[in-house]
């Protein structure tokens, strides 16, 4: 006898192609050489979807369970892997951040009292806090303060290589400060009271570095224009340049810190 796998109908021997589908039919296994039938016992045939050859295989619909559950394990093999590598990992850099060891007194020996100071020759060194110290001092750019601009570059011939004096009186806030002044001198001539320009300033301090910018009040109208420094000579000599409006002037600029 055989049967079809797809809708179990049975079919003789001769049949080999199942009339309802065309499926290739195949055996059934004989009962009477697995099964002892009782008396009175009848065999029938195997119910739909329960044929005995078919106990041995799962049906078709259920062959992705065994590569879904392959690959279930290896996801979970990589992702206790990688847990296992960061544990191990922050292990490590906990412990390299303790000593790798600790000194032990030798025998006889009691440790008493601070650990001893480091030799003369190191803690002569001055200190992060006195280093500071010293350089903020320098930086102090507090009180009158002389410069002097040369024209190097100007749209307004009469200008070129010409020297103007200012007098400067600073007031610094940390790394800020502002200033106060008047021109006095165009290439060392006085100027008279009703031809001095004010000047007013403010700026940073940065390391060494001395930037500002400056309004000049003219007769007729207002310029402006920036200051680059560099302090020199313990704080009391500036080097650079400026620029201005005024005619489109730029040049060399010096300031000395009066006494």
């Amino acid at each position: 006898m055989k049967y079809c796998r797809t809708c179990s109908r049975t079919y003789n021997e001769e049949a080999r192609h199942c009339l309802d589908d065309g499926s290739l039919l195949s055996a059934v296994l004989d009962p009477e050489a697995t099964l002892v039938r009782t008396e009175g016992q009848s065999w029938a045939p195997p119910k739909r979807g329960v044929a005995p050859s078919l106990l041995l295989s799962l049906p078709v619909s259920y062959r992705w369970i065994y590569p879904a559950v392959f690959l279930l394990t290896v996801l979970v093999g990589v992702s206790a892997g990688w847990f296992i590598y960061k544990f191990k990992k922050h292990t490590l850099s906990t412990s390299s951040d303790t000593p790798s060891y600790m000194p032990t007194p030798t025998s006889g020996t009691e440790i008493h009292g601070p650990v001893p100071a480091k030799s003369a020759s190191i803690s002569a060194s001055p200190t992060p806090r006195e280093v500071s110290a010293e350089s903020l001092a320098a930086r102090n750019l507090n009180g009158a303060w002389s410069v002097v601009n040369t024209v190097e570059k100007t749209s307004y011939q009469p200008f070129a290589n010409m020297q103007i004096r200012y007098r400067l009186i600073v007031s610094q806030n940390g790394t800020r400060f502002t200033a106060e002044g008047e021109k006095l001198l165009e290439n060392e001539r006085p100027l008279p009271t009703n031809g001095r320009t004010t000047l007013h300033i403010t700026g940073t301090v940065e390391g060494e570095t001395i930037g500002a910018r400056f309004v000049e009040e003219g007769a007729h109208r207002k310029t402006s224009g920036r200051f680059v420094w560099r302090l020199e000579r313990d704080g009391t000599l500036m080097k650079g340049t400026f620029v201005s409006t005024a005619a489109n002037s730029s040049g060399t600029s010096v300031a000395t810190k009066e006494q």
